[in-house]
């Protein structure tokens, strides 16, 4: 049997002059023992709005409540919406 890996979609929206680069996304998923394997970008809001699109492994089951804690806490974030995939 294959090994249980959750698979979630985080999206992260700043303002685009104040944004973290990808270095420092990466490291708070990698804190929370999640892996990105997928990463899309937006501008939008006349160049104004920037979003971060990830896609997150984890090899087993983790609690997305301690990240939700975290993201909470990321200076700049405007938005933030953490989703399973379901599938």
């Amino acid at each position: 049997a294959l090994p249980h890996r959750e698979q979630l979609h985080l999206s992260l929206t700043f303002p685009a002059d104040r944004t973290p680069p990808m270095d420092v996304i990466r490291q708070i998923m990698d804190s929370h023992g999640y892996n990105v394997s997928d990463w899309s970008f937006q501008l939008s809001g006349l160049g104004k709005v920037f979003s971060y699109e990830l896609v997150l492994h984890a090899a087993g089951p983790l609690d997305p409540s301690v990240l939700v804690g975290t993201l909470s806490g990321i200076e700049n974030l405007q938005e933030y919406r953490l989703s399973p995939s379901r599938g």
